[in-house]
């Protein structure tokens, strides 16, 4: 069976360790090596940025099945995507760290905005009591991804998004916006409870 992998580089987190260190189930934080870099396109990427990407201290990486016989297709890779997703988000929620924006799928790169994390992450770093925290985040924030409830997964994506922006009134929007959705939907869960 074949495999496939989305990868991120992460600058600012585990600096000491082996070259591959891993989280959880399919993910693992790897030293930037040939096989990743090679994913670069200089004519997608300027030569800034893919230096800067060499410098990287460690990929986000998530290996996963292209296809699990008796599955459609598009699950395997939708619960990959839905892994790797969880991943980064856990790291960023335990402590955000500097990302240069780009994701690497399947000879294609997403482009996303990169994260520069504020004066108080700036100023600590992403130690091993924080490290040690990642596979439990993963594995609290993993089921509300691979679910089905709308409102859970939208809080989740738009946290995600406000770390990711650089402007604090924007970044406070996505968090009260995703968090008043999650609100609203336990309040009238709650009252349907209450009524039955």
């Amino acid at each position: 069976m074949s495999t496939e992998t989305i990868h991120t580089p992460l600058l600012g987190i585990a600096r000491e360790g082996d070259d591959s260190i891993p989280l959880s189930d399919g993910l693992s934080l790897v030293r930037p090596n040939d096989e990743l870099l090679r994913s670069r396109w200089d004519w997608v990427q300027g030569q800034g940025e893919m230096e800067e990407e060499a410098k990287a201290t460690r990929y986000l990486v998530c290996g996963y099945p292209r296809w699990v016989p008796g599955e459609d297709w598009d699950t395997a890779p939708e619960r990959g995507t839905n892994r790797f997703y969880a991943g980064l988000m856990a790291i960023q929620v335990i402590k955000p760290i500097r990302t240069l924006g780009f994701i690497y799928r399947h000879q294609q790169i997403e482009r996303r905005p990169p994260m520069e994390p504020g004066q108080w992450a700036r100023i600590n770093k992403f130690d091993d009591a924080m490290m040690a925290q990642v596979p439990a985040m993963i594995d609290r924030i993993q089921p509300v991804m691979d679910g089905t409830s709308v409102e859970k997964k939208n809080a989740l994506i738009l946290l995600q998004l406000g770390l990711e922006h650089f402007h604090p009134y924007i970044a406070g929007l996505l968090w009260v916006t995703g968090l008043r959705g999650h609100l609203r939907q336990r309040r009238e869960r709650s009252v349907q409870k209450g009524a039955v």
